[in-house]
């Protein structure tokens, strides 16, 4: 892994000394800024910077914004520390510019793995300054949210089923929810709709009240849109067709919740495209996340990376990977993990009712209520539990056994 020359603003002497001897017996050479005018100052003589301040973010992120309006600093690899698991505070460093954001406390491994992963992006991309993203929901009106897997079977229906049921509960009517994982989908069977309607009806009638009469409902608070019962009829779907029918129905609601399936063709991505939000879902094991690696590249090609969050889904009680080898391979952070439960989660497909409703205290669903809280920019504090150890994996690369 190659070396790099670090400069390291820390507010606390100790812990500047602490870090920066993790960094050094990596072979990387460290630079501690006395200040932020320092740390703004000597950026450019430096391959990567990190930020540590305390409080919840404000400070470390203005001081983000600045270095990014600054040319000479602006191209150059941020790390973060944030002082909690709380994710508005990492939420609020990313969109200040920050490359990446590590959360305390943290292993001395996980430093040196995101420090190396920062570098490589760095010298991969030629030195392209990254952009601040703008906050993730701007305006709480009319937001579509696509849920799309790393690959079939990785729970992406059941997530997208039960944060559009939990972000009903909280705007009754204003939520809807559009299966669109062709050619087909399984969001009628997860709440045991018999559908009299299709998506077809909405082109029809592309009016907010032709498009709210081709819904069905559910629990009086949510409005669901169904594919055809026929897959041939799904699969006659174009790209434009599904941009049309998810811009007709963003008009007619506040949130919009998408399952886009698990296959990244043409189709997929002219509807990932039309998303305000992309959360990607993945599980902890190889096979998942060599097919994420390759998604991220196919969306990094269509500039819709500043759009994803990220999901782990551990169906399993036993996995190889943990939630630092997948960030380390992605080079970006996990905004969520989900435990494993199986026979909840069997249960409620079994009977239609999803988990957020049949279980509504269990951390599954309060994990998935606070997913429905990030999605729709309003997420509450709180620690979530820190995933079981497992056997470590190296990065994984594309074109890489």
């Amino acid at each position: 892994m190659p070396a790099s020359s670090i400069l390291l603003l820390e507010a606390d002497p100790a812990e500047a000394d602490r870090i920066a001897e993790i960094l050094r017996r990596a072979g990387h050479t460290v630079e501690i800024a006395p200040d932020r005018d320092a740390l703004l100052d000597g950026a450019a003589g430096h391959g990567v910077l990190l930020v540590d301040l305390p409080g919840d973010g404000t400070d470390a992120a203005a001081l983000v914004h600045e270095l990014r309006a600054r040319p000479p600093a602006a191209p150059l690899p941020v790390l973060c520390f944030a002082q909690t698991r709380d994710v508005d505070e990492r939420v609020r460093l990313l969109e200040a510019g920050a490359d990446d954001v590590i959360v305390r406390p943290f292993d001395a491994r996980e430093l040196e793995a995101r420090v190396d992963a920062l570098t490589l992006r760095y010298q991969r991309s030629g030195g392209v300054a990254p952009v601040p993203s703008q906050p993730a929901v701007t305006t709480r009106q009319h937001q579509a949210i696509a849920f799309f897997g790393a690959k079939g079977g990785v729970g992406t229906t059941t997530i997208a089923v039960n944060v559009a049921v939990g972000l009903a509960e909280r705007q009754p009517g204003q939520v809807a929810l559009v299966d669109l994982a062709l050619p087909l989908g399984q969001v009628p069977t997860h709440l045991d709709l018999k559908p009299r309607h299709q998506l077809g009806d909405v082109l029809a009638d592309p009016d907010e009240a032709g498009v709210r009469a081709a819904a069905e409902h559910y629990a009086d608070t949510l409005d669901v849109f169904c594919l055809p019962d026929d897959p041939r009829d799904a699969d006659r779907l174009t790209g434009a067709n599904l941009v049309a029918a998810l811009e007709a129905v963003r008009a007619a609601y506040l949130f919009v919740v998408v399952d886009a399936g698990a296959t990244l063709g043409e189709r997929a991505l002219a509807l990932l495209g039309a998303a305000d939000r992309i959360v990607l879902v993945t599980l902890p094991e190889i096979p998942a996340l060599r097919a994420l690696v390759s998604v991220e590249q196919v969306l990094g090609e269509q500039r819709l990376t500043d759009r994803t969050l990220h999901v782990v889904n551990h169906l399993f009680a036993h996995e190889p990977l943990k939630r630092t080898d997948i960030e380390e391979s992605l080079g970006t952070t996990v905004a969520l993990e989900l435990p494993h439960h199986d026979l909840l989660f069997a249960r409620a497909v079994n009977e239609g009712v999803p988990v957020v409703r049949a279980a509504p205290r269990s951390e599954p669903a309060e994990r998935l209520s606070r997913l429905a809280s990030i999605v729709a920019g309003a997420a509450e504090p709180g620690e979530e539990p820190e995933a079981a150890p497992r056997r470590r994996f190296g990065l994984l690369r594309r074109g890489h056994d």
